[in-house]
């Protein structure tokens, strides 16, 4: 069991890292870090089962991190352990996916019964067949996933603008350098709070659909995919087509359709980005669209 304790107050580490010894939980690790920023360096190569965070630090807060870890598809349970008492503040970060709230003070007690959902049943480093098992139900839950085919998307981004966006379907395409910014949507089950399919749009596809649907000239979109910078007004546009769009994706196993959870702007890549262009053709499916006028792009969407 790893947790990472993120606190800018040395005190409050050691309160609550005391805290967490005495409750006795078997094979624990603790790691601190003083802000955001440091947590998101642990995280990335240490990956603890759950992180514990203050809201009120410098640089970064917790939920400048809890946002950034949901950015980079980072699947870390994330609880805060702070003062901040505001029912928006707590609504906000509850809706972005954390999973529960420990006041200061609190007693040993409120923090073990906040944590004990989150402690793995068995001790120790997952065996080889474990991580097999592990693998192959990732993929089941993959497969339950309803992805639309290119006559279904069409209809879709063509119903909403005047400017009429070609989609073609095409063989399945890698992650290029010279295609950032991607705009990277996040959609899930709305009974499972987790991500169960991304739609990404590279910097080309994202400013032809975007720009069909403010109505913008050819030279004003040639000039946003030449400039490599996406406009807000462009990304609320991406953002639009993205809620409609979910709903012509759909989790076989439950059978909801999917909603947007988020919409993040991409800059580089990172691990969890490379590895869904790994995908295989069974778990994804990938588009060409194209406006005359504007140019083309690739979409690709991706079940997970």
């Amino acid at each position: 069991m790893r947790i990472l304790i993120v606190d800018d107050s040395r005190a409050m580490q050691t309160i609550v890292r005391r805290g967490l010894e005495k409750a006795g939980y078997q094979d624990m690790e603790i790691r601190l870090a003083n802000d955001g920023i440091e947590a998101l360096d642990i995280i990335r190569v240490w990956e603890p089962n759950l992180v514990l965070s203050d809201w009120h630090m410098p640089g970064m807060t917790g939920m400048e991190l809890l946002t950034e870890l949901n950015r980079q598809m980072l699947s870390i349970n994330v609880g805060f352990v702070t003062t901040e008492t505001s029912n928006s503040r707590i609504n906000q970060a509850m809706s972005a996916g954390a999973k529960f709230f420990v006041h200061k003070p609190f007693d040993l007690e409120t923090l073990h019964k906040a944590i004990v959902p989150f402690i793995p049943s068995q001790s120790g480093p997952p065996s080889k067949e474990q991580d097999e098992t592990e693998e192959q139900g990732s993929k089941r839950d993959a497969m339950d996933i309803v992805l639309p085919n290119a006559s279904a998307y069409s209809k879709v981004v063509n119903g909403f603008t005047n400017q009429e966006i070609f989609v073609e379907s095409i063989e399945p395409i890698p992650m290029y350098e010279d295609n950032f910014p991607y705009l990277l949507g996040l959609f899930s089950d709305e009974a499972q709070q987790v991500v169960r399919a991304v739609c990404i749009l590279d910097i080309q596809s994202a400013s032809v659909i975007g720009g069909a649907l403010l109505g913008m000239d050819g030279e004003s979109v040639r000039r946003i995919i030449a400039s490599k910078s996406l406009p807000k007004e462009l990304i609320g546009a991406c953002q639009r087509m993205y809620r409609v769009t979910s709903a012509i994706m759909r989790n076989q196993s439950t059978g909801h359709d999917l909603h947007m959870l988020s919409a993040n702007l991409v800059t580089q890549s990172f691990p969890k980005l490379e590895l869904l262009f790994q995908k295989p053709a069974s778990q994804r499916v990938d588009f060409e669209v194209a406006v005359s006028g504007y140019g083309q792009g690739n979409v690709t969407i991706v079940a997970s």
